[in-house]
């Protein structure tokens, strides 16, 4: 019985959000994600990559990179580029690539679900990837990359994301040939139906994220702050 709960998002002005998404922090090499920044200023990678926007001399472990993420992620705060919702729910995120379409639910997963193998995995992780992730976390105050789950074939849940996506979305936005679409979920019987039906399931896979996952785990263990016992899904 996993738990996936809906929260409260801190997500980019619509106006914003081409310029401020980013693929995840670790598909790109220092001097690419540096590339990356020059061309789009905005770009997450200052939050979620901040080596590159310091100069090569300062090591990728070194205590700045944090504090310089830190300060990027407050600064996107202050200057309205991150803007926290005020209620808590679900969204829908779907890619398509013209040929492909897939859609997934975001949410919140538990620490403890992940501790108890009802999240599951296929992957050991390194201790120096799960260092920096825990670092990253702990500075920040927050989890900045969602974990990708798989979990088995749910006819309510499939109705519910083909409802919603049939109508108007958050953000569009295409990037490299894929197109973005974001929904919020808002009516009430859907909100209840998500969560209740994803506790009927055994058990939710890691896709991809082990190492997000598992550092997520040990910064819960290391504070009493109630909402550090949830990390991002999708």
């Amino acid at each position: 019985m996993p738990t996936f709960e809906p929260f409260a998002a801190l997500r980019p002005d619509s106006k914003y959000a081409a310029d401020f998404a980013a693929l995840p922090y670790d598909v790109y090499s220092r001097e690419e994600a540096r590339s990356e920044i020059r061309r789009h200023p905005l770009s997450f990678l200052r939050i979620d990559k901040a080596e590159a926007t310091l100069p090569s001399l300062i090591a990728e472990d070194d205590p700045r990179v944090y504090q310089q993420a830190a300060l990027a992620f407050e600064e996107s705060q202050t200057n309205g580029i991150l803007q926290l919702d005020t209620d808590e729910t679900y969204y829908i995120y779907q890619l398509s690539d013209g040929t492909h379409i897939q859609s997934g639910f975001v949410g919140c997963v538990s620490v403890n679900d992940y501790e108890t193998n009802q999240i599951r995995k296929h992957e050991f992780t390194r201790p120096d990837k799960e260092r920096d992730r825990v670092r990253h976390v702990e500075h920040l105050n927050a989890h900045t990359g969602p974990i990708l789950l798989a979990h088995q074939t749910d006819a309510q849940l499939q109705e519910i994301v083909s409802t919603i996506t049939a109508g108007d979305s958050l953000y569009d936005f295409t990037v490299d040939g894929v197109t973005h679409r974001i929904f919020k979920v808002i009516d009430r019987h859907h909100l209840l139906t998500i969560g209740s039906q994803f506790a009927r399931h055994d058990a939710l896979y890691i896709a991809d994220g082990h190492h997000r996952a598992a550092a997520a785990a040990v910064a819960a263990s290391r504070t009493d702050q109630e909402e550090a016992q949830r990390f991002l899904g999708v």
